[in-house]
């Protein structure tokens, strides 16, 4: 797959990308902005064609990838309706993509949510605090926008890292109050 979301790298194609092996319904549409090592970074639109954020996800979970069907044809009408479609993100140049994203997101003081081991369900949200080969720490904020403590993960049981969609954004005022 690697290889393919290289392709629609080049082409900037828009794209949907399924992950779950557990529920083909389920699917990311957006534009591959990076493919480093085993990992893409995908600009993602919302079902009315908006810029919902980037996730940062291993390309071994990618099961399938569509372009140019009817649902894709007809996002692009609602992206060229004035609906910007992503930000342009620029990330630091050194390192892989995971730290490459993480500095991005401590530099620019952004909320980001982690997926751990492959479960839609354990997942984090915080500030990127510090991080460095092995370990990432996160200022925990709970979905009141509190503060919670710091949380200590491997970066090797990261699967996703998502950031600058519509609840991260909503969770960022939320802690600014």
């Amino acid at each position: 797959m690697k290889k393919v979301l290289r392709k629609l790298q080049s082409e900037q194609s828009l794209c949907s990308v399924y992950s779950d092996a557990e529920d083909f319904g389920r699917f990311s549409a957006g534009i591959i902005k990076y493919v480093v090592d085993d990992w893409y970074v995908m600009a993602h639109v919302n079902p009315y064609g908006a810029f919902d954020g980037y996730t940062c996800e291993m390309t071994d979970s990618v099961i399938s990838v569509s372009r140019g069907d009817i649902y894709l044809n007809k996002l692009a009408i609602l992206i060229s309706d004035g609906n910007r479609i992503y930000d342009d993100l620029e990330l630091p140049q050194y390192g892989g993509l995971v730290s490459r994203v993480l500095q991005h997101i401590k530099d620019s003081k952004e909320i980001l949510t982690i997926v751990l081991m492959d479960e839609s369900n354990l997942f984090i949200r915080g500030y990127v605090a510090d991080f460095d080969q092995d370990i990432l720490t996160i200022a925990e904020v709970n979905h009141n926008g509190e503060f919670d403590g710091a949380t200590y993960v491997s970066i090797d049981d990261i699967t996703k890292i998502c950031f600058g969609s519509e609840d991260e954004v909503r969770l960022e005022k939320i802690v600014r109050k």
